[in-house]
């Protein structure tokens, strides 16, 4: 049995449909936690929300807080000492990690492109890990509010998605509340003024070591580079199936020719990369392709290395993203 939920925030209504059947403890329990956010929420914890604007989300981002309601394996997920939780958003694309500091291991991530809209913010996500996830393909719409002391906070849906044998798709079963709170990781911006790096970067082919002629990966290998004005992060994944390949990332600066990335994590795990820097020559022929070329000082040996990146392009008319549902 189905049944329609209203489930009421300070701001606006959700609708998600909930399986009672198999999910009357997560039911109640969504109702009572979203009356605690939506009564106990301190200002700090719920601040006064500004007008959203175009670019407003750009940047880098730490987690400060979340709930999560529907999930069997939720907890309160937050950046600290042991592990970092931080989001990526340029003008195209977002990337989330989440990363075990201590014991070096990559405990989630996943991306795509977005939208924002007012306050409605949407995830469309294109990679996930660990494989296997609901979240992947779908459109998830946050309702996003933007303090004057620069604390994000979103709160939206997920679908819960189960196999169907008698009709041979995957039908939503549940869904999963997430509110989350974001602050903007304060460290200065790379010396792009002119913002020349920020964005996507696709991949198109790389030289290496004495290599006479260059590599490239075949067309389900999608490898992306996503730039903030301080962090960089590079993922590759599998275009046509539930795989991501490796990713990493970290802070880089600008140095006049001299584009400097610090490996700051990396999956599959190398620990004779993690903490190092790959220091690059750059340059732009013209504003969609980017070279950079120069050497990954790996603790084994040096790793010289030239790279080649042309811009995002817009996401083409027969690649249609899904709808999200509304959150009105």
């Amino acid at each position: 049995m189905y049944l329609d939920v209203i489930l009421v925030t300070k701001s606006y209504v959700l609708l998600p449909k909930l399986n009672i059947m198999k999910s009357r403890n997560n039911y109640f329990i969504a109702i009572l936690a979203l009356i605690t956010i939506q009564m106990g929420c301190t200002p700090a914890e719920r601040p006064a929300a500004v007008e959203l604007e175009k670019n407003a989300l750009i940047g880098s981002w730490r987690l400060i807080k979340t709930i999560e309601i529907g999930h069997e394996d939720s907890t309160n997920r937050r950046d600290g000492d042991e592990k970092f939780y931080i989001k990526h958003v340029n003008n195209t694309h977002f990337v989330w990690v989440e990363y075990d500091r201590i014991n070096n291991t990559l405990l989630g991530t996943g991306g795509g492109t977005y939208t924002l809209e007012g306050n409605t913010y949407t995830e469309y996500i294109q990679f996930y890990y660990p494989a296997g996830a609901n979240e992947l393909g779908q459109a998830i719409p946050f309702r996003a509010e933007l303090s004057k002391d620069g604390i994000w906070h979103h709160t939206g849906y997920a679908k819960l998605m189960e196999f169907d044998p008698e009709t041979a798709e995957n039908v939503m079963v549940d869904s999963a509340i997430i509110d989350e709170l974001w602050k903007r990781i304060d460290i200065k911006p790379a010396d792009d003024s002119n913002g020349q790096l920020v964005g996507s970067w696709d991949f198109v082919n790389f030289l290496e070591q004495s290599d006479s002629t260059y590599s490239e990966y075949p067309p389900f290998y999608g490898i992306m580079k996503i730039l903030t004005p301080t962090h960089f992060t590079w993922v590759q994944y599998n275009t046509e199936g539930d795989e991501i390949f490796g990713i990493g990332g970290g802070p880089y600066s600008i140095v006049g020719d001299q584009y400097t990335e610090h490996i700051e994590f990396i999956y599959p795990q190398d620990l004779d990369l993690i903490g190092v820097n790959a220091v690059y020559n750059w340059k732009q022929d013209h504003d969609n392709h980017w070279n950079i070329s120069g050497v990954v000082e790996n603790r084994k040996a040096p790793q010289k290395r030239e790279e080649n990146w042309e811009r995002y392009k817009a996401v083409l008319e027969s690649e249609a993203e899904p709808e999200p549902e509304s959150m009105n």
